[in-house]
């Protein structure tokens, strides 16, 4: 059976609002610049696309001066250039923190692994095969007792008395059968 490919859906980051005009439906659409993109992407948005932009839909409001009219379809505002570049810098510095929170938080997770990792080398007293991924589809750490070489697997026969239990005065023999 084939599997379904999850679909993710991308996310993108408004930078700033410039423009807000009344759409054809009656309801307002947002002309955003998106965050790590050319003014070239920018794009006419219906309002149920920046809900998530709440802050700066009050910011860009207050800016603008709301007097709750109601507009014809096709009228438009427009944010001065000063206050989009104020919020730009705002952004950045709101941005440059949330980026620099993830790294934090993935350094300190890294951190645990590690020490859970190395908390089990020192219960059961055997190493462990380490994995770079930072994922959390990464395989978890095998004990080396336990691994093998694709195709080099060993059978491992333990010898004892004539009775099947072994001495604890006289040492276990092993032997390996390929």
């Amino acid at each position: 059976m084939a599997r379904k490919k999850k679909e993710e859906q991308e996310v993108f980051q408004v930078e700033v609002i410039t423009k807000a005009r009344v759409g054809d439906e009656g309801e307002w659409e947002y002309y955003v610049k998106w965050a790590g993109y050319d003014s070239d992407s920018n794009s006419w948005e219906p309002q149920g696309n920046v809900e998530g932009c709440a802050r700066l839909l009050r910011s860009f409001w207050d800016h603008i001066g709301n007097d709750d009219k109601d507009w014809p379809i096709g009228y438009h505002c427009s944010a001065e250039d000063s206050w989009i570049e104020k919020e730009k810098r705002s952004f950045a510095m709101e941005f440059g923190r949330q980026e620099a929170e993830e790294a934090r938080r993935k350094k300190a997770a890294r951190r645990s692994k590690n020490k859970e990792r190395q908390n089990r080398e020192r219960q059961t007293n055997t190493p462990s095969i380490e994995s770079d991924a930072d994922d959390s589809d990464a395989l978890e750490d095998v004990p080396l007792a336990n691994s093998h070489p694709v195709g080099k697997k060993r059978k491992t026969v333990v010898l004892s008395d004539e009775s099947g239990n072994s001495s604890d005065e006289r040492p276990i023999k092993t032997s390996k059968i390929r």
